[in-house]
Parts: C-alpha cells; sequence; structure tokens
C-alpha cells in the first residue's frame, strides 16, 4: 500500500468514526509533518476521499470533511434502496447455507442488544449484516458500488436507526428479510429489503426534524 492510501484510509477511518464531523477542516501541514510526508502526499490523499464524497475542497480553507444536504441524504437513500432491492433478490437465490446461518447469529445478537438499547453495538452488527447481504449476492460489482455509497451515508447513518423504538424497527425489519432469504423467495426479499431502506430514510428525516439538526442544511 503506498503512503497516500495508507494516509487515506486513516482519514477516512477517522471520518467513519465521527472523530472529523461534517464541515471540520483537515489540516494538511498537520498531517505531513505527523506522517512525515510532503503535503504533496497528503493531498493526494485527500483527493481521493474526495472522490468518494467524504471531503470537499474550500477556497481559503483547504479540505474540509463534507457536510451532507437534504437533497444528497434523499438521493443517497433512494440509490441504496435500488441497490438493495437488487442484493436480496440476488442473495435469495445465491446465499450459501453457511451465510444464511452467519446472517441469522448477526439477528439473534441484534435481537438481545435491541431489548438492551445497546445502539453503537447494534449499529455495528447492523452494518455487517447489510454488507453480509450484499456478498451473498454473488455479485461484486453491486458490492463495491454498495460500499461507495454507504461510505457517503456514514456521514450521517447513524441518526437513522438512533432510539430504542428505532432499534426495534430495525431489528424486525431484518427478521422479514431474513425469513425471505431463507426461503429462498426472491420477490419477497428483494421487497423486505427495499422496504427496509426506506423505512430507514423516514426515521432519519423524523429525526432530523425533530431535532433541526444544522448538519443537514
Amino acid at each position: 500500500m503506498s503512503t497516500a492510501s495508507s494516509i487515506r484510509d486513516q482519514i477516512e477511518q477517522a471520518i467513519l468514526a465521527g472523530e472529523l464531523g461534517a464541515g471540520q477542516r483537515v489540516y494538511e501541514n498537520a498531517l505531513a509533518t505527523k506522517h512525515g510526508v510532503s503535503r504533496s502526499v497528503v493531498r493526494e490523499a485527500l483527493r481521493s476521499l474526495e472522490n468518494e464524497g467524504l471531503v470537499t475542497f474550500l477556497e481559503n480553507r483547504g479540505a474540509v470533511v463534507r457536510q451532507p444536504t437534504v437533497s444528497d441524504i434523499l438521493e443517497l437513500y433512494d440509490v441504496r434502496a435500488g441497490l438493495s432491492a437488487t442484493a436480496g433478490r440476488l442473495a435469495a437465490s445465491n446465499a450459501s447455507t453457511a451465510q444464511i446461518e452467519e446472517l441469522r447469529e448477526y439477528q439473534s445478537q441484534m435481537t438481545k442488544l435491541r431489548d438492551l438499547d445497546s445502539e453503537a453495538e447494534y449499529d455495528r452488527l447492523n452494518i455487517a449484516f447489510h454488507d453480509l447481504i450484499f456478498i451473498a449476492s454473488g455479485n461484486q460489482r453491486l458490492k463495491q458500488i454498495h460500499d461507495a455509497v454507504s461510505k457517503e451515508m456514514r456521514l450521517f447513518v447513524r441518526r437513522g436507526v438512533a432510539g430504542s423504538g428505532g432499534l426495534r424497527m430495525s431489528c424486525f425489519e431484518h427478521e422479514r428479510i431474513l425469513q425471505a432469504l431463507m426461503a429462498g423467495d426472491v420477490v419477497e426479499a428483494g421487497n423486505s429489503f427495499e422496504a427496509h431502506i426506506y423505512s430507514g430514510k423516514a426515521r432519519m428525516m423524523q429525526n432530523m426534524y425533530s431535532t433541526q439538526d444544522p448538519a443537514f442544511a
């Protein structure tokens, strides 16, 4: 892995983990000094993140963590819903027995976490559950596109599931998806996974307007 790629990965993880918030400046000089590289190497890493939709360059400010607009959010949810519908249909046909068992285990763990209102750990398993369905689809290009969209969505997606009510609804919807996959029901698996994403979109919008979060301006 090149030095620029390594630095890109570290900045990306800081953004996805929320350590660098929306609108926060990413200082090239500080990163160059920290890693003992030139500013051009850091700039290369930041340009890569710009292509992924995680940072943007502003005049007189340099690189900042991208601040999504309402329009960005709505469009990404719609794209993700379409991708998920396709992944669900393909996974219903292509998922292996081992993958189905792994999904069942994720669901079992999430059910326990739902009852404990453990949002952070639920969030981790939620991501793994979704990712595994895309892997089980057997379509690598679909998985690559999903990964790119998901990275952008991590700028705000945690707000879409927050709260015990959100955890319960999310867990219920996961069960519908899982049952369809276990039955090999192509239509229901696609429809349930798509509906799950749109449900998350609705929860996110409700949270956004109830909190008047400035990050969505």
